[in-house]
């Protein structure tokens, strides 16, 4: 009789379709703290990190706006960062990620504001040569390196 190995073959086929049919276990995304640097009066433009072990599509959010700026961040990740005007140093903000089904821990992203480094000599030219009506030029969040060493450096502004 060859039913013995038509059972055997019958059994061995079933088991093989069960084994592929259990569903993979949907684990959380995990969203990457990051850390980013900025000039005074910059915008910042970046990516911001996460990952899925189950490699299912993340969907960024907003989680803690900044104290010290504004944060545009889009569903992808990219986001764009600005400062307050005139401001320098920490601000933060945080997000998390999710995979439609299971969202993240958030994740912090820190941004140090630096100042913006200004030769002197560029810096009083410009304001020298404003119009009487225009906004003055901000010190604020400037850092001036003395690049002038006589005064002979002016005396083409004060000629005319």
């Amino acid at each position: 009789m060859q039913i013995k190995p038509i059972i055997i073959f019958v059994i061995a086929a079933g088991l093989l379709v069960g084994c592929g049919s259990e569903k993979t276990k949907n684990r959380a995304p995990v969203a990457t703290s990051s850390s980013f640097t900025t000039e005074v009066d910059s915008t910042l433009t970046g990516q911001l990190s996460a990952s899925d072990q189950n490699r299912d599509m993340l969907m960024y959010r907003l989680t803690t706006e900044p104290t010290q700026g504004i944060v545009i961040l889009e569903s992808t990740g990219a986001f764009s960062y600005t400062p307050k005007a005139e401001y320098t140093g920490l601000d933060s903000f945080s997000f998390s990620v999710s995979d439609g089904k299971v969202e993240s821990t958030k994740a912090i992203v820190s941004i140090e504001i630096n100042p913006q480094q200004v030769l002197f000599s560029s810096y009083s030219r410009s304001a020298f040569s404003q119009s009487a009506d225009a906004k003055p030029l901000s010190t604020n969040g400037r850092e001036f390196e003395q690049d002038v060493v006589s005064e002979q450096a002016y005396d083409d502004l004060l000629s005319n």
